[in-house]
């Protein structure tokens, strides 16, 4: 459940994005943030924190194919850690 690529979200510091990958095993996933690597997991769900704002990438990969997802992330108003 990513955003759509080439969307903009627009979120609290310290959001929980939840993202999840389909397909048959094994799926290799990738997040990113500005090039700077975030995530590589086989896992087909989770959630990754987001703590800064910049440009954000998933791919997902297989066998079978790759699909990559990318996004910016805009932050607006206070941290969900001082609430």
């Amino acid at each position: 459940m990513l955003p759509d690529p080439s969307s903009i979200v627009r979120s609290l510091p310290g959001y929980r994005l939840p993202w999840s990958v389909t397909g048959t095993p094994p799926i290799y996933t990738f997040a990113s943030r500005n090039s700077t690597r975030l995530l590589f997991t086989t896992q087909m769900k989770g959630h990754l924190i987001l703590e800064k704002e910049g440009n954000y990438s998933f791919v997902a990969l297989s066998y079978y194919g790759k699909d990559v997802r990318e996004f910016s992330v805009i932050f607006i108003g206070e941290s969900l850690a001082h609430k």
